[in-house]
């Protein structure tokens, strides 16, 4: 694994399979959140923590199966964990986009609405 770093975090790359690995607080310092409640579940191709070599554990996170060391906290993504969270996220910024334009629209439509309404009081004052 080759270190890459960054301003908040030194992540772990691995050139040969695209995978990555996440030393405790890594994910936090980068702006990602584990949740509390992970359950471990049986891993289909066990790994060996590359810190303290001990078996790591297979958790879901949302829909995705990554690898987690319960001694250290370290947490491993292999490619195709990275693309589905890579996914994830765009979807989840997709969908925050279109609730965001359809706040706009609401608002916008709204305003031209009491901006006529004010028109037609305007109009209709001037009547009387």
């Amino acid at each position: 694994m080759v270190e890459t770093k960054d301003e908040n975090a030194v992540v772990d790359f691995c050139a040969a399979c695209g995978g990555m690995w996440f030393d405790k607080g890594e994910i936090e310092a980068e702006g990602g959140q584990l949740p509390d409640d992970l359950t471990v579940i049986p891993s289909a191709q066990p790994r060996t923590c590359p810190r303290c070599t001990t078996s790591l554990g297979a958790v879901r996170v949302k829909d995705v199966v990554i690898d987690l060391c319960a001694t250290c906290g370290g947490v491993y993504l292999d490619r195709a964990e990275l693309d589905s969270l890579i996914e994830l996220r765009k979807d989840r910024e997709a969908d925050e986009a279109r609730e965001e334009l359809a706040r706009t629209a609401k608002e916008g439509a709204q305003n031209v609405g009491l901006g006529v309404l004010g028109l037609l009081v305007d109009l209709l004052g001037g009547l009387f």
